[in-house]
């Protein structure tokens, strides 16, 4: 299930806010993506930061997480960032930090392995600038 988007002061600086928004639950089939659609405007960020964990200490090597950026004059999303699930200290948590190309952001979450991966819970947090 999808959260609401909170605002949360960003102290010591009074005119910053760091909205963020999750998702509980998200389940990748084997082969199959899921694409996480932010309703979060980036136009006044710099990046934005993805955690993942999984469900039950599953690794997440075969996860790759991709990132797509639009404007509100395009029809469609463009590809940017590629980042996979791998090379990481925790084998069942990752965290990546996307550069920012649109005010829109969409999250693909792709399985490359041969059963499926759920993530407990997905967050992405942006700092206003």
């Amino acid at each position: 299930s999808r959260s609401s988007v909170r605002p949360v002061q960003n102290l010591p600086r009074v005119d910053s806010y760091s909205p963020w928004e999750f998702w509980n639950n998200v389940t990748i089939q084997p082969g199959g993506s899921v694409n996480l659609d932010s309703s979060l405007d980036y136009s006044s960020s710099d990046s934005a930061k993805v955690t993942v964990l999984s469900a039950n200490g599953a690794n997440l090597g075969d996860l790759v997480l991709s990132a797509f950026w639009a404007v509100p004059a395009l029809k469609l999303f463009n590809a940017a960032d590629v980042f996979t699930g791998d090379g990481s200290y925790y084998s069942d948590a990752r965290a990546f930090a996307f550069p920012i190309y649109g005010s829109q952001f969409r999250l693909r979450l792709t399985n490359h392995g041969t059963s499926s991966v759920t993530l407990a819970q997905v967050l992405i947090f942006t700092r206003a600038l």
